[in-house]
Parts: structure tokens; sequence; C-alpha cells
């Protein structure tokens, strides 16, 4: 049984959509600068890359529900391209450990925001809600960076 009351604001499933496919695709974007600067060698671009594939998977299931469903992308897109990238670079740019601080961080503030949004849905939105698949997988990889001395970093 919904909780929902006449009066209730209803949780808008293309805005949540639409905030959840812009996150996961900055995710990929701050990667794939920290994968730009980073040596190819270093552990922490190994981990990174695979983080950066499994950001990609979530962002893929994105875009295939905004496309079923007909929402359209954030129209912020092309900023958060550059912005995302440049982050990722800046970070990596700062230090390995600079790089994942910045991941912990990401992956932390995505957990809470899935966390938060799962608490607003019905009940009916929740059973088919992308939040409630991708949230598993996110919180899934964010004890990852915390293993490496992102403690360590200048700007943390």
């Amino acid at each position: 049984m919904s909780r929902w009351r006449p009066g209730d604001r209803r949780p808008d499933g293309e805005s949540m959509l639409r905030v959840d496919q812009a996150g996961e695709f900055g995710a990929t974007r701050i990667y794939a600068g920290q994968l730009a600067v980073l040596r190819r060698n270093c552990p922490e671009a190994k981990l990174i890359a695979r983080m950066a594939a499994q950001e990609q998977r979530h962002l893929d299931r994105f875009n295939e529900l905004m496309a079923r469903r007909r929402v359209r992308p954030t129209a912020l897109q092309p900023l958060w391209n550059v912005a995302g990238f440049a982050l990722g670079a800046a970070t990596a740019l700062m230090s390995e450990e600079a790089a994942l601080a910045c991941t912990d961080a990401v992956e932390t503030e995505i957990d809470k925001h899935y966390a938060a949004q799962l608490a607003r849905m019905t009940r009916s939105w929740h059973r088919t809600s992308p939040s409630s698949k991708q949230r598993s997988s996110s919180i899934a990889i964010v004890p990852v960076p915390l293993e490496r001395p992102t403690l360590r970093a200048i700007p943390y």
C-alpha cells in the first residue's frame, strides 16, 4: 500500500532518471580525466579503470532506460562533460592519492544520493527504479578506494 496522500508530492520518475544518468555520466568523465593523466601501470590507474568500466555499464543502462522512456538528458551535460574530465585530470595531476580521494568522495555522494532517493520513492516506483538496481553495484565499489591511502591526499 502506498503512503501517498492527496497533497503529497509524487516522485517525478523522469527527473530522477535524468539526475541519475547525469551522475553516472559525470562519474565516467571524472574517471576518464584521471585515467588520461595517471600512469597506465600504477595500481591506482588499474583500480580506477575497473571502477570506470563499472560506471560505464551503469551509464549504458541509464541511457537505455532514458531512450525507452523518452526522457531527455540534462541540458547541462555538455558542461558536465568538460567539468567532470577536468576534475578527474586535476586530481590525478595532484597525486594518485588525490585521485583516489576524489573517487572516494564521488562514490560516497552517489551512495548518499541513491539512499535518499530510495527513501523518497513510492513502493511501486521502487520496484522498477534503476536506482534500486544500480545502488547495490555502486555501493560494492565504495570500499575499494577506502583501502587505499586516500586520507593522505593533500586536498583531503
